[in-house]
């Protein structure tokens, strides 16, 4: 017979809906609804097949067999002949794996533990930080919050803290940088080296803490403070002799911060009579070269007008009275002495020195005492010259004296 359009044998097989089956024995059946195990029909349970001899269908669900027991595939599974339910419905190994509600959680060291509020670590159960776990090897919990051990160590974080695997005192309850920050007083200053200063009135530059200028940083490679106002200074070189020099601004003029120490044409150390020459000597104090280093030279004041060098000139009268007024009148002259050789604070960086000067017989006096520098400009007799004074008072005097005496040159710019 056909099925359909397909040959069949109807001893071994038979048709149903154009499809053919194999017989179950020598039966028919619906494959709808049954299936065929060693030649005998049984029913589908729920619509489904199964091992009748391993399995029971009751009531549409297939039960396996567990040990004696039978149990519900569709929600138990068996385990060395022990019935577990599904999590969730999933099966899972009993021996190291346990439900809750419907996750698979592994067993710590082979106990269930409550997955809520603990967790397990390396076979060991440890408390959840919050609701949060951590590896105890290298953190641990406060409180709800978890926190890196310093060097495998816990510490008190209230007032402690860790940093480059060393623990530290909290300063007034604030973390902050060891290598660059420290604590004083409760409150984190930034370190200058290995000294800690006050950011407000103080900054580091190059290693060195200095005092803020007027609330300003500055450079003190080539910038000072002058009375809270930031100036800049710096060296040039005479190119007459190499000799290097510092110079300073003072208000708006710029002035060398040390006595010239240029030889002119003549410097025998022999007095100069009359003024004859264009050149007249210059000196050292005593005629020991060792002053002219320290002080700088003495010259009379025909030499005085020619020694700046190119793109400086000796100060007129005026210059000096400019420059007397800014610093605070006849009575400054602390503030120009040397802080480190004459007992001044030297707030603008003019830095006297007490030079003394060549009287005009050709004496030396005052070294130590009093620093004296020409003016470009004569007085109205002829035979003198302004100069400005420092005495060790201290005082600032503007006067004319013998142009054939030998005072200190302070140049200042063009």
């Amino acid at each position: 017979p056909k099925c359909g359009n397909t040959l069949y044998d109807p001893a071994v097989k038979f048709c149903l809906g154009n499809s053919i089956y194999d017989k179950c024995g020598n039966a028919e059946f619906n494959p709808g609804t049954q299936f065929c195990v060693g030649n005998r029909v049984y029913d589908k349970c729920g619509g489904e097949e199964y091992d009748p001899d391993t399995q029971l269908c009751v009531g549409g669900r297939v039960y396996n067999g567990c040990g004696s027991l039978f149990y519900d595939v569709s929600t138990q599974f068996c385990a060395a002949d022990v019935i577990y339910d599904k999590c969730g419905g999933k099966t899972f190994n009993p021996g190291t794996e346990f439900c809750v509600g419907s996750n698979v959680y592994t067993k710590c060291n082979g106990a269930e533990f409550n997955v809520a509020t603990e967790f397990c670590f390396g076979n060991s159960l440890y408390d959840k930080c919050g609701s949060k776990t951590f590896n105890p090897g290298t953190e641990f919990c406060v409180g709800s919050s978890i926190y890196t051990k310093c060097n495998g160590a816990e510490f008190n974080v209230v007032t402690e803290f860790c940093s480059g695997n060393s623990l530290y005192d909290k300063c007034d309850g604030a973390i902050f940088n060891p290598t660059t920050e420290g604590c004083s007083g409760g409150t984190v200053l930034p370190k200058c080296g290995n000294t800690l200063y006050d950011p407000t009135i103080k900054f580091c530059a190059a290693g060195d803490i200095y005092d803020k200028c007027g609330g300003k940083t500055f450079n003190p490679a080539d910038e000072r403070c002058s009375v809270g106002e930031v100036k800049k200074y710096g060296t040039f070189t005479d190119t007459r002799d190499g000799q290097i020099y510092k110079w300073v601004e003072i208000g708006a003029q710029t002035w060398m911060a040390e006595n010239l120490n240029y030889a002119t044409a003549t410097a025998s150390g022999s007095y100069c009579y009359n003024n004859q020459e264009l050149y007249c000597n210059t000196y050292c104090y005593n005629n020991q070269e060792s002053s002219c280093n320290t002080y700088g030279r003495l010259y009379e004041w025909e030499a005085a007008k020619e020694a700046c060098p190119d793109g400086w000139h000796l100060p007129s009268e005026e210059e000096w009275t400019t420059f007397m007024n800014f610093v605070g009148g006849e009575s400054a002259g602390a503030k120009l002495m040397s802080a480190t050789d004459w007992n001044g604070t030297d707030d603008y960086g003019f830095n006297a020195l007490p030079s003394g000067y060549k009287a005009r017989l050709g004496s030396f006096n005052s070294n130590g005492n009093v620093a004296n520098w020409w003016s470009r400009s004569p007085d109205f007799s002829g035979i003198s010259a302004y100069y400005l004074v420092l005495l060790w008072t201290p005082r600032l005097v503007l006067s004319p004296e013998y142009k054939s005496f030998g005072f200190s040159v302070r140049c200042i710019k063009d």
